[in-house]
């Protein structure tokens, strides 16, 4: 039998799982005039990892089935081995 523990990551990395992003005081005019030309908060943007967590707003069940899902998918693999 095969187990599988998810481990969630602790970071704390600028909009990691979905907290605020807070530019610093000395930069809140760059970060202003950089909205002019863009429309959004580029300075902001640019602090944010792309490769970042959001908190998991599904019902339990849902998730409760994508585990399933994985778990399946990788069964199925390792029988073809």
């Amino acid at each position: 039998m095969i187990f599988f523990v998810v481990l969630k990551p602790q970071r704390s990395f600028p909009g990691d799982n979905g907290r605020a992003v807070i530019v610093a005081k000395e930069k809140e005019a760059e970060s202003k005039e950089l909205f002019k030309i863009n429309q959004f908060n580029l300075m902001a943007s640019d602090m944010m990892s792309l490769n970042r967590t959001l908190p998991d707003y599904r019902m339990d069940a849902y998730a409760f089935h994508t585990v399933h899902l994985v778990l399946f998918i990788v069964i199925k693999i390792l029988a073809m081995l």
